[in-house]
């Protein structure tokens, strides 16, 4: 049909037959069947881990090295990926795991990237003054 019809070609190298209880991964999101809490099925769409992975590398690669640059534009340039990465999954189905991962390798990858900049220690820099401290 697709070839005679649509007049399209299928590639048999990416092409795969699957179940939709199986879940497979399409334009960067994976999409399965489950059961809901309320026990009828329901098809869901989430961040495929090796995509998580690679994005979190991503920016591991980015906080690393490069001490020269300021850390305004350091800032800008991770912002700019997360704001792209968080808009391309925006509407996921359980997607607070994954981001809450995203967000404590960005906090640690950045205070690192700080402590290096400035050689100073990361106690100092993520240590918050108390009250009545100046």
């Amino acid at each position: 049909m697709l070839e005679g019809t649509l007049k399209l070609t299928l590639n048999m190298e990416k092409t795969k037959i699957t179940h939709v209880n199986d879940g497979f991964v399409f334009l960067g999101h994976r999409i399965i069947r489950k059961r809901s809490r309320y026990g009828d099925q329901r098809v869901v769409t989430t961040i495929p881990r090796e995509k998580a992975r690679n994005f979190a590398a991503s920016l591991t690669a980015l906080l690393s090295g490069n001490y020269s640059e300021s850390k305004i534009d350091m800032i800008e340039a991770v912002n700019r990926k997360l704001k792209g990465w968080s808009a391309f999954y925006q509407f996921v189905d359980f997607k607070a795991k994954i981001f809450s991962h995203i967000d404590r390798v960005v906090f640690w990858k950045l205070a690192h990237w700080l402590g290096r900049k400035y050689r100073s220690r990361l106690k100092s820099l993520v240590q918050s003054p108390g009250p009545g401290s100046k």
